[in-house]
């Protein structure tokens, strides 16, 4: 990964080779890293293999709601994604976009029955979970209003929870992926749920052991280390005090998976994923990965209960 400077010029590029597979025309992609919808993006593109620009906008970042970046989402969020000339918003369509242009048939198949079960779990995140974070985890975690609420925080918990205790059935009944054997597009939002239930603090959460059987399997992907258990996902303000939090904790040995935006604000990040590995091939081992070992005798649980101790008066 290199840093570049800032991209002042939102405009698509105009009769230009669209083809994101050139590495000197990647696809750019508009918003924070630690934004929840940005994630899947930067997430499939790992996946897949694909090469991508991407540039800070969003809560405590660039504007949304300026002229220029309403021209490319009227409804002033992100991500943006721009591949040539395509100008593309909501995330979950930009996933099933990009699977289908580059022909990622294990994540996306051509056919239509397995890709409406695939589609109905990423509509139920979008809809039914989304509903219940906005309690849980935008009021209760990031005290934001309106969604900061004692009420509202309350029901969203117990709406969370009672998703969460589908989501276990039914992968305790189907799995171990969202779609069986098999991972696919419908594991993005699903398990950036997984990440943030596992990581909202002041939730009583009920013993789900197919669920937390799916975060350790999905946390052997790269991919996923890098854009979903990266860290304590919300503002900056929180993450730097939790890695405050944590230095005062005298382990011996932690990494913290430092999110993207700790670094300087204003710069686009370049980004060309590792090569994809063929279906069917070895899993790479967790431990063998260079860049993401860390001491298996303080977990990322343990971590973030020692971080919700230290909260309380």
């Amino acid at each position: 990964m290199s840093e570049t400077g800032e991209t002042s010029n939102l405009n698509p590029k105009r009769g230009s080779d669209s083809s994101v597979k050139n590495a000197s025309n990647p696809l750019r992609i508009l918003g924070r890293a630690n934004s929840f919808n940005v994630r899947k993006v930067l997430w499939v593109c790992d996946e897949i293999g694909i090469p991508f620009v991407r540039e800070d906008f969003g809560r405590g970042f660039k504007p949304t709601d300026t002229p220029e970046f309403l021209k490319l989402n009227p409804t002033g969020q992100v991500p943006v994604v721009i591949d040539g000339t395509n100008v593309m918003r909501e995330s979950n369509t930009i996933l099933r976009y990009l699977a289908a242009k580059h022909r990622a048939m294990d994540l996306y198949p051509d056919d239509l029955a397995q890709r409406q079960a695939i589609e109905q779990w990423m509509d139920w995140v979008a809809y039914d979970i989304t509903h219940a974070l906005r309690g849980a985890f935008l009021g209760g975690q990031l005290k934001q209003a309106p969604w900061n609420h004692p009420w509202y925080v309350e029901q969203g918990k117990k709406d969370l929870i009672h998703v969460i205790g589908l989501l276990d059935g039914h992968l305790a009944s189907n799995g171990p992926y969202v779609m069986g054997k098999t991972f696919t597009i419908a594991d993005i939002p699903v398990g950036l749920v997984v990440n943030r239930w596992f990581m909202i603090a002041e939730l009583e959460r009920p013993d789900y052991p197919a669920v937390a059987a799916y975060y350790e399997l999905l946390t052997e992907r790269p991919a996923y280390r890098r854009h979903g258990r990266n860290g304590v996902p919300g503002s900056r303000r929180l993450a730097r005090d939790f890695q405050r939090r944590v230095a005062s904790l005298r382990v011996t040995t932690v990494m913290i998976y430092a999110p993207r935006e700790l670094r300087a604000e204003g710069q686009a990040v370049t980004h060309r994923p590792p090569p994809r590995q063929p279906t069917g091939s070895p899993r790479r081992s967790r431990t063998g990965c260079s860049s993401c070992r860390s001491d298996r005798s303080t977990s990322r649980t343990q971590l973030a209960t020692r971080f919700r101790q230290s909260q309380r008066p």
